[in-house]
């Protein structure tokens, strides 16, 4: 039996796990003895679909409609200060193209949620790939994109140049992204955004590594 990662069992697979994945996880027959009661930590959020207990709700309903935390939503939830014009009360959420079930799930929703269709960058992380980056002390969230996912959309679609600035601004002095990074996202970007954003004044490491790039 493979032992136990020193994070709750769920938080090491990102969160949000369907019955089978913990079985495989956990390497149980049932997944009853190393997820459930002993722990207190899991909650059952549809048939066969749990997730951690100490979600927050931005992240429960984005797990509830099938979908990820995005966009704005996703970086207001990693503390950056987002501009009050691109919250617009909406939950942005990133969810597949041609996903009827979440489709159905967000407009059952309370809540307005406010979906972004296109593909991400990187797939959803393997059984693998959380187990090692739990085991690393990074684990990897499944309920909510990447910070340079969530960016590149924000700029795209819900910012205006000068608030993609101060964002970009604020992911840097929180440490959340570097320099390079966040070069590397805006440079993803098309070249209208790419310029107005650049144009709305950058941080000079990130002016400097998008220059690099050129």
């Amino acid at each position: 039996m493979p032992a136990l990662p020193p994070l709750p069992p769920l938080c090491s697979f990102g969160h949000i796990a369907s019955y089978p994945e913990l079985i495989e996880i956990w390497g149980h027959r049932s997944a009853v003895t190393p997820f459930g009661t002993d722990y207190g930590l899991s909650r059952r959020l549809r048939p066969n679909v749990y997730v951690c207990a100490h979600l927050s709700d931005d992240e429960l309903l984005a797990a509830r409609c099938g979908g990820r935390l995005d966009c704005v939503s996703a970086l207001a939830a990693l503390g950056v200060l987002v501009a009050a014009t691109a919250d617009d009360g909406a939950l942005h959420l990133r969810l597949a193209p041609n996903d009827g079930r979440s489709s159905a799930r967000r407009f059952g929703a309370a809540r307005l949620i406010r979906a972004h269709w296109s593909v991400p960058r990187f797939p959803l992380p393997t059984i693998d790939e959380t187990r090692r980056a739990a085991h690393a002390g990074a684990p990897i969230s499944r309920v909510t994109m990447p910070a340079s996912d969530a960016l590149r959309q924000a700029l795209r679609t819900c910012l205006a140049p000068a608030e993609g600035a101060a964002v970009i601004a604020d992911l840097l002095d929180k440490g959340l992204l570097s320099a390079d990074q966040l070069a590397r996202v805006i440079a993803s970007t098309s070249h209208p955004v790419r310029s107005r954003t650049r144009e709305a004044g950058l941080p000079v490491e990130v002016d400097d590594a998008l220059a690099r790039r050129a």
